[in-house]
C-alpha cells in the first residue's frame, strides 16, 4: 500500500507527488470527487478531519441564522440534518434554480421534497441567488449581509456552501486526456474499461456512467476486479463481465428520523419510517465511513432484503403515496442505497423489524 497522491498519471505509468514512479500493467482510477466542506474534507489525516467537523459542529450550534447555498440533495441534507441536531434554528435554504434537486427526477419527488423542507420551518428561496459570496468565511460564526438576485437582503450570522462539486483528473496525461470530458469524468464502456485503453479502468464518481453513488462504485469496482483477474489469468477467450445500474434510485436523507426516497419502479415514494431505517447503524459491523481521505470501511455483504417482514407478518418497511398521502405495507429491493452511501444491512431480527 502506498499512501501518496498522483501528479501524472498515463497507461502504465504513474508518478507520484514524491517523484516516485510505479508501472502498472493494469491501472484502476478510481479517485472519487471533490466537495466543499463540509460535504467532503480533503485533510490528509482523520483525525484533523474529525477535528475540522467538531469545530463546524460547535460552530452551527452557535449560530442563529444558518443560510445554505444550493438546494441539491447536499443542500437538502444539510439543511436536515441541522434542524435535527439544533430543532428551531433559523435556517434559510437558497437556490437559484427554479426547483429543488437537479438531475431527471420525477416531479412527485420534488413537491415531496418541498413539502418535507417547508414543513420543517426551512425559509426556502427557489430562483433566487446572492450576488456574490460571503466574505466572511464558510462555516463559522460572522454576522453578514447578503443581497440576492432578487433584490431581497438575507441577515445571517454562518453560511454554508453546497455546491460546485468536482471530479478531481488533472493528473491525467498522454493518451488518456482523450477519454476525460470537461466535467473531469472518463469515458468508459460497460467493462468500465476506459474509452480506447485495455488496461486502464475507471471506477466510481470519475466513471461517465450515470448518478455517482458509492453504492454504483462498489459494483463497478467488482466488475472492473472480475475483468482484470480474467486478463492476467490469459482469459481471452469468453466474455468480459459488464456494468448495469440494477434500479436508479435516489434517497434523501433529512436528518435521521426524516427523508424522502424514489426508486424507478416504484410508483409510490419512500416515506419518512423507511428513509429512518436506512440510516440506523448497521448490524454486524456493516460500515461506511466518507469522512476525511482515509474513508474506512469494513466488507459489505450484498444481501436479499425481500421477504424480510414484522413478527406480525407485515412487511416491515412502508410506503408513502404524496398524492393521497396514504401509507401502505411495501418491500424493499436487494439492496438499500441513501444518496453517496451504501448501506446495505442485514435483514431485521424480530426485536429490530417496525
Amino acid at each position: 500500500m502506498v499512501h501518496e497522491r498522483a501528479a501524472r498519471v498515463e497507461p502504465g505509468y504513474v508518478e507520484l507527488a514524491s517523484g516516485q514512479v510505479l508501472r502498472p500493467d493494469f491501472l484502476v482510477l478510481a479517485t472519487g470527487s471533490r466537495y466543499p466542506f463540509p460535504a467532503k474534507d480533503w485533510e490528509e489525516s482523520s483525525e484533523k478531519s474529525k477535528d475540522n467537523y467538531m469545530r463546524t459542529a460547535k460552530e452551527l450550534e452557535r449560530a442563529q441564522h444558518a443560510v445554505i447555498l444550493g438546494a441539491g440533495a447536499v443542500g437538502i441534507e444539510m439543511a436536515g440534518e441541522i434542524l435535527a441536531q439544533w430543532p428551531g434554528k433559523k435556517v434559510t435554504l437558497v437556490d437559484p434554480s427554479s426547483d429543488v434537486l437537479g438531475g431527471n427526477y420525477p416531479e412527485k419527488l420534488r413537491t415531496a421534497l418541498r413539502k418535507m423542507i417547508t414543513e420543517a420551518g426551512v425559509d426556502l428561496r427557489l430562483g433566487e441567488g446572492l450576488t456574490k459570496l460571503p466574505d466572511e468565511p464558510a462555516g463559522v460564526v460572522a454576522p453578514f449581509t447578503a443581497q440576492t438576485t432578487t433584490g431581497r437582503t438575507i441577515e445571517a450570522d454562518l453560511w454554508v456552501r453546497c455546491f460546485g462539486g468536482a471530479v478531481p483528473s488533472e493528473y491525467l496525461a498522454g493518451s488518456l486526456t482523450g477519454a476525460r470530458n470537461d466535467s473531469g469524468t472518463v469515458r468508459v464502456g460497460s467493462d468500465m474499461r476506459v474509452e480506447g485503453h485495455k488496461t486502464v479502468y475507471a471506477v466510481g464518481d470519475i466513471a461517465d456512467l450515470g448518478l455517482p453513488t458509492a453504492f454504483l462504485a462498489d459494483i463497478q469496482a467488482e466488475v472492473a476486479a472480475k475483468n482484470i483477474r480474467r486478463h492476467i489469468g490469459g482469459e481471452e477467450e469468453g466474455q468480459d463481465a459488464v456494468f448495469a445500474d440494477p434500479f436508479p434510485h435516489l434517497v434523501v436523507p433529512f436528518g435521521p428520523g426524516k427523508g424522502i426516497g424514489w426508486l424507478v419502479h416504484q410508483e409510490d415514494l419512500l416515506d419518512y419510517a423507511s428513509v429512518a431505517q436506512l440510516g440506523r447503524p448497521p448490524a454486524r459491523g456493516h460500515v461506511h465511513g466518507q469522512a476525511g481521505p482515509d474513508r474506512g470501511r469494513l466488507e459489505p455483504r450484498p444481501l436479499s432484503l425481500f421477504g424480510n417482514e414484522h413478527p406480525s407478518g407485515e412487511p416491515a418497511f412502508r410506503r408513502w403515496n404524496p398524492n393521497s398521502g396514504d401509507v401502505t405495507p411495501g418491500r424493499h429491493p436487494p439492496r438499500w442505497p441513501c444518496r453517496g452511501s451504501p448501506n446495505r444491512h442485514p435483514p431485521l431480527s424480530e426485536g429490530e423489524a417496525q
